[in-house]
């Protein structure tokens, strides 16, 4: 108990000085303390999170139960590389920007891999976290909001699409409602954006009720096809049996008790 104790302990002023002490390099950088000195320090702040990334992917190798070492693992490695990114003649700013949810998604798709059963949640935040980096990267490519907004709704219904898709398991299908209101919404955005005169936008804003309808009847005809699951009722034989024991019990409780009575009056 005192081991676990002391162990939480320094793993929480670890935390203290990691977090206040990259607070600290952060606002140097940000001030121009370190100007002077490029590319110096880029390739040493580079080096000192890939080190960091690399200490808890080995903590976690030691211990595998704390499977939440991969997150800063994946995200020190994925800041690593957008330090080493930035120092390209002409670095791609968005595409740097995007490593940093791409590298939060790697770990969550790890952590899922590793207990595809239990850990089937890791999939919502892995996948958003994907879905976000790519919309930041396209941002690169299309300066359309309306659309880059309809391809982030998109891609978030794709999610949740792949959460039922995948957990075979145990079907999740309270996915499938989250994953058709986020899809549609993407395709009304990205429809109502694309028409001209809003005449088709606000034919879909009158009739989009009947897609609630469709799901609904798809809800009624997959409630229909699936089997109710088996009731737990007790058998006959088994039940005779369980009342048989218990009488046996009784019977011979109640024997135990006589006896001891009529041995004290002998």
């Amino acid at each position: 108990m005192n081991v676990r104790h002391g162990s939480w302990r320094r793993d929480g002023w670890l935390w203290t000085a990691g977090l206040v002490g990259g607070g600290l390099v952060l606002l140097a950088w940000n001030l121009g303390f370190f100007v002077a000195y490029e590319p110096w320090p880029q390739y040493f702040f580079a080096v000192v999170l890939a080190g960091a990334g690399v200490s808890f992917f080995v903590g976690y190798v030691r211990t595998p139960s704390q499977w939440w070492r991969l997150i800063p693992g994946w995200t020190m490695a994925a800041l690593a590389l957008m330090l080493l990114l930035s120092m390209l003649p002409t670095p791609p700013v968005r595409l740097i920007a995007a490593l940093l949810f791409w590298g939060m998604a790697l770990a969550f798709a790890q952590i899922y891999w590793l207990q595809r059963v239990d850990q089937w949640w890791a999939i919502i935040p892995g996948g958003l976290m994907f879905v976000l980096g790519a919309t930041i990267a396209l941002s690169g490519i299309i300066a359309d909001i309306e659309l880059l907004g309809a391809l982030l709704f998109i891609g978030m219904g794709g999610v949740f699409y792949l959460l039922y898709a995948l957990n075979t398991h145990a079907r999740q299908w309270w996915a499938l409602i989250p994953a058709s209101v986020l899809f549609l919404f993407g395709i009304f955005v990205a429809v109502a954006q694309r028409t001209a005169d809003g005449e088709l936008a606000g034919g879909i804003v009158q009739w989009w009720p009947l897609f609630v309808i469709l799901a609904g009847l798809l809800v009624g005809w997959w409630t229909y096809r699936t089997a109710a699951p088996p009731v737990n009722t007790p058998q006959p034989a088994r039940f005779a049996g369980l009342l048989r024991k218990e009488q046996k019990v009784s019977v011979s409780t109640a024997t135990s008790d006589i006896l001891p009575a009529a041995n004290n009056r002998e």
